[in-house]
């Protein structure tokens, strides 16, 4: 029961602040110039995924959320590499992925023990 509790803490965390995000992409789009447009267009579309991929964990299709988590974060550093944003937006960025990639990680290692009993159960049987 503690285990579920601090994975759930963990996701609600990591994913919990979806409007910060979206308010932070506003502030950005607000003071860039006109050519760096797509690259907000990405970093809407990874928050976007993201929170598909919390609403997955939480109705726990893991395999999925795992999925659409690798491919939000990927979007995520695409970003912090190709874009000019404050210290304050690199940061955020950064501790997002760090958040994602430790759920990531946990998902992971839930994942791999989940086969393992099933693997058991089926030599069982």
């Amino acid at each position: 029961m503690s285990q579920e509790i601090s994975e759930n803490q963990v996701v609600n965390k990591s994913v919990n602040n979806e409007n910060a995000a979206n308010e932070l992409v506003q502030s950005e789009q607000n003071s860039a110039p006109q050519n760096q447009e797509d690259n907000f267009d990405n970093l809407q579309k990874a928050v976007q995924i993201l929170a598909q991929a919390k609403q997955l964990d939480e109705i726990q299709r893991y395999d999925k959320a795992l999925s659409l988590y690798r491919q939000g974060v990927d979007m995520l550093l695409e970003e912090m590499i190709v874009r000019q944003g404050t210290e304050q937006s690199r940061s955020y960025l950064r501790d997002k992925c760090n958040d994602f990639m430790n759920r990531i990680d946990q998902l992971k290692v839930m994942l791999q023990n989940q086969k393992t009993e099933d693997k058991e159960n089926e030599a069982k049987s």
